[in-house]
Protein backbone atom coordinates (compact mmCIF):
# COMPACT_ATOMS: atom_id res chain seq x y z
CA UNK A 1 0.00 0.00 0.00
CA UNK A 2 1.07 3.73 -0.46
CA UNK A 3 1.60 5.56 2.74
CA UNK A 4 -0.77 7.42 4.11
CA UNK A 5 -1.44 10.94 2.76
CA UNK A 6 0.06 13.81 4.23
CA UNK A 7 -1.63 15.73 6.93
CA UNK A 8 -3.23 19.42 6.94
CA UNK A 9 -4.60 21.17 9.78
CA UNK A 10 -5.04 19.33 12.75
CA UNK A 11 -3.21 16.15 11.86
CA UNK A 12 -6.11 15.85 9.38
CA UNK A 13 -5.15 15.81 4.96
CA UNK A 14 -6.66 18.61 3.13
CA UNK A 15 -9.82 17.64 1.67
CA UNK A 16 -10.05 17.89 -2.43
CA UNK A 17 -12.84 20.16 -3.22
CA UNK A 18 -14.49 17.44 -5.00
CA UNK A 19 -17.81 18.18 -3.16
CA UNK A 20 -17.92 22.14 -3.11
CA UNK A 21 -16.90 22.17 -6.84
CA UNK A 22 -18.67 19.50 -9.21
CA UNK A 23 -16.75 20.14 -11.93
CA UNK A 24 -13.50 18.84 -9.95
CA UNK A 25 -11.62 16.43 -12.08
CA UNK A 26 -11.84 12.83 -10.47
CA UNK A 27 -9.67 9.76 -11.75
CA UNK A 28 -11.43 7.01 -12.66
CA UNK A 29 -10.20 4.61 -9.54
CA UNK A 30 -11.64 7.67 -7.78
CA UNK A 31 -15.46 7.53 -8.84
CA UNK A 32 -16.79 5.08 -6.62
CA UNK A 33 -15.82 6.65 -3.30
CA UNK A 34 -16.02 9.65 -4.19
CA UNK A 35 -19.56 9.58 -4.91
CA UNK A 36 -20.03 7.66 -1.91
CA UNK A 37 -18.24 10.70 0.09
CA UNK A 38 -20.37 13.41 -1.57
CA UNK A 39 -23.90 11.55 -0.56
CA UNK A 40 -22.43 11.09 3.40
CA UNK A 41 -21.02 14.72 3.27
CA UNK A 42 -24.41 16.31 1.81
CA UNK A 43 -25.99 14.07 4.69
CA UNK A 44 -23.70 15.95 7.19
CA UNK A 45 -23.92 18.92 5.93
CA UNK A 46 -28.02 18.90 5.82
CA UNK A 47 -27.97 17.67 9.60
CA UNK A 48 -25.57 20.10 10.86
CA UNK A 49 -22.63 18.00 11.42
CA UNK A 50 -19.24 20.40 12.47
CA UNK A 51 -16.56 21.19 9.47
CA UNK A 52 -14.09 19.24 11.18
CA UNK A 53 -16.64 16.32 11.22
CA UNK A 54 -16.86 16.60 7.21
CA UNK A 55 -12.90 16.84 6.80
CA UNK A 56 -12.58 14.04 8.30
CA UNK A 57 -15.41 11.92 6.00
CA UNK A 58 -13.01 13.57 3.39
CA UNK A 59 -9.89 12.26 4.32
CA UNK A 60 -10.89 8.69 5.03
CA UNK A 61 -12.63 8.27 1.31
CA UNK A 62 -9.65 9.93 -0.32
CA UNK A 63 -7.42 7.60 1.41
CA UNK A 64 -9.62 4.58 0.64
CA UNK A 65 -10.17 5.38 -2.79
CA UNK A 66 -6.01 5.52 -2.93
CA UNK A 67 -5.86 2.13 -1.23
CA UNK A 68 -8.15 0.58 -3.44
CA UNK A 69 -6.59 2.28 -6.94
CA UNK A 70 -2.97 0.62 -5.15
CA UNK A 71 -4.92 -2.63 -4.82
CA UNK A 72 -5.98 -2.57 -8.36
CA UNK A 73 -4.56 -5.74 -10.79
CA UNK A 74 -3.09 -7.07 -7.37
CA UNK A 75 -4.31 -8.33 -4.06
CA UNK A 76 -7.76 -7.39 -4.98
CA UNK A 77 -7.90 -9.92 -7.90
CA UNK A 78 -7.33 -12.67 -5.16
CA UNK A 79 -10.97 -12.77 -4.52
CA UNK A 80 -12.16 -14.84 -6.87
CA UNK A 81 -10.03 -17.72 -5.97
CA UNK A 82 -11.16 -20.34 -3.81
CA UNK A 83 -10.95 -19.43 -0.31
CA UNK A 84 -7.92 -21.77 0.53
CA UNK A 85 -5.83 -21.04 -2.09
CA UNK A 86 -6.68 -17.48 -1.66
CA UNK A 87 -5.92 -17.63 2.26
CA UNK A 88 -2.27 -19.00 1.26
CA UNK A 89 -1.31 -16.62 -1.60
CA UNK A 90 -2.19 -13.97 1.31
CA UNK A 91 -0.25 -15.74 4.10
CA UNK A 92 2.93 -15.65 1.65
CA UNK A 93 2.06 -12.00 0.48
CA UNK A 94 2.46 -11.13 4.27
CA UNK A 95 5.17 -13.77 4.75
CA UNK A 96 7.81 -11.12 5.37
CA UNK A 97 6.05 -8.74 7.59
CA UNK A 98 4.94 -12.27 9.52
CA UNK A 99 8.73 -13.19 10.02
CA UNK A 100 9.22 -9.77 12.35
CA UNK A 101 7.37 -11.07 14.83
CA UNK A 102 9.45 -12.56 16.98
CA UNK A 103 7.60 -15.28 19.04
CA UNK A 104 6.16 -15.85 15.41
CA UNK A 105 9.62 -17.47 13.95
CA UNK A 106 9.83 -20.69 16.42
CA UNK A 107 5.99 -21.82 15.74
CA UNK A 108 5.22 -23.75 12.52
CA UNK A 109 3.98 -23.28 8.83
CA UNK A 110 0.52 -24.79 10.77
CA UNK A 111 0.03 -22.40 13.51
CA UNK A 112 1.08 -19.10 11.19
CA UNK A 113 -1.65 -20.31 8.80
CA UNK A 114 -4.18 -20.83 11.69
CA UNK A 115 -3.10 -17.45 13.38
CA UNK A 116 -3.13 -15.62 9.94
CA UNK A 117 -6.65 -16.86 9.29
CA UNK A 118 -8.07 -15.02 12.44
CA UNK A 119 -6.50 -11.89 11.95
CA UNK A 120 -9.05 -8.87 11.42
CA UNK A 121 -8.53 -5.83 8.77
CA UNK A 122 -8.73 -2.72 10.69
CA UNK A 123 -7.87 1.01 9.34
CA UNK A 124 -7.31 3.25 12.28
CA UNK A 125 -8.21 6.79 12.04
CA UNK A 126 -5.27 9.52 12.66
CA UNK A 127 -5.31 10.24 16.20
CA UNK A 128 -7.87 7.69 16.93
CA UNK A 129 -7.40 6.23 20.16
CA UNK A 130 -7.22 2.28 19.99
CA UNK A 131 -6.45 1.28 23.80
CA UNK A 132 -6.58 3.13 26.75
CA UNK A 133 -4.13 3.31 29.50
CA UNK A 134 -5.32 0.84 32.58
CA UNK A 135 -7.76 -0.96 30.05
CA UNK A 136 -7.56 -4.77 30.01
CA UNK A 137 -5.76 -6.05 26.40
CA UNK A 138 -8.28 -7.32 24.22
CA UNK A 139 -6.41 -7.69 21.36
CA UNK A 140 -2.84 -8.24 19.52
CA UNK A 141 -2.43 -5.86 16.74
CA UNK A 142 0.34 -5.62 14.03
CA UNK A 143 0.58 -2.24 11.98
CA UNK A 144 0.68 -3.09 8.64
CA UNK A 145 0.82 0.35 7.06
CA UNK A 146 0.80 3.65 8.88
CA UNK A 147 2.53 4.29 12.38
CA UNK A 148 0.77 3.78 15.79
CA UNK A 149 2.04 5.68 19.21
CA UNK A 150 2.52 4.71 22.18
CA UNK A 151 1.86 7.26 24.92
CA UNK A 152 3.36 6.93 28.45
CA UNK A 153 2.31 9.28 31.10
CA UNK A 154 5.04 9.38 34.50
CA UNK A 155 3.45 9.94 37.60
CA UNK A 156 5.04 13.31 37.43
CA UNK A 157 2.87 14.56 34.37
CA UNK A 158 5.74 13.97 31.36
CA UNK A 159 4.63 12.25 28.22
CA UNK A 160 6.99 9.65 26.75
CA UNK A 161 6.11 8.79 22.90
CA UNK A 162 7.46 5.90 21.50
CA UNK A 163 6.18 5.70 17.65
CA UNK A 164 5.60 2.34 16.19
CA UNK A 165 5.71 1.54 12.81
CA UNK A 166 4.86 -0.97 10.08
CA UNK A 167 5.97 -4.75 10.89
CA UNK A 168 5.47 -3.57 14.61
CA UNK A 169 3.38 -5.48 17.52
CA UNK A 170 1.56 -4.34 20.39
CA UNK A 171 -0.76 -4.96 23.05
CA UNK A 172 0.83 -8.18 23.40
CA UNK A 173 2.78 -8.09 26.64
CA UNK A 174 -1.11 -7.69 27.96
CA UNK A 175 -2.23 -10.62 26.62
CA UNK A 176 0.70 -13.09 27.62
CA UNK A 177 1.46 -11.41 30.92
CA UNK A 178 -2.41 -10.89 31.70
CA UNK A 179 -1.56 -7.10 32.52
CA UNK A 180 -3.49 -4.23 32.14
CA UNK A 181 -2.14 -1.58 29.48
CA UNK A 182 0.45 0.76 30.83
CA UNK A 183 0.42 2.58 27.51
CA UNK A 184 -2.49 4.51 25.62
CA UNK A 185 -2.21 3.24 21.58
CA UNK A 186 -3.32 5.97 19.45
CA UNK A 187 -2.61 6.18 16.04
CA UNK A 188 -0.41 8.25 13.95
CA UNK A 189 -1.79 9.25 10.62
CA UNK A 190 -3.91 6.19 8.83
CA UNK A 191 -3.24 3.22 10.36
CA UNK A 192 -3.72 -0.33 8.56
CA UNK A 193 -3.85 -3.16 11.59
CA UNK A 194 -4.08 -6.34 12.02
CA UNK A 195 -5.86 -7.81 14.80
CA UNK A 196 -5.69 -10.94 16.92
CA UNK A 197 -8.82 -10.84 19.27
CA UNK A 198 -7.88 -11.95 23.10
CA UNK A 199 -10.37 -15.14 22.45
CA UNK A 200 -8.76 -15.87 19.38
CA UNK A 201 -5.09 -15.31 20.58
CA UNK A 202 -6.13 -18.03 23.42
CA UNK A 203 -7.35 -20.55 21.00
CA UNK A 204 -4.31 -20.34 18.78
CA UNK A 205 -2.32 -21.22 21.76
CA UNK A 206 -4.23 -23.49 22.82
CA UNK A 207 -4.12 -25.68 20.15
Amino acid sequence: PRPAPAAGRGGLQNPRPSTLNPNYPRQSGETEHMEKMDEVITYLRSNGVSRELQMRVHSFYHFLSRQRSASTGSAAVLDDLPSELSREIRLSLNRRLLSEIPFLNKMSEEFVMDLFSRLQNRLALPREQIYKAGEQPSALYIIVSGSVHLVYKKPNGKKYVDILMKGAVFGESGLFLGKRHEMEARAGGFAELFVLSKENFEDVMQD
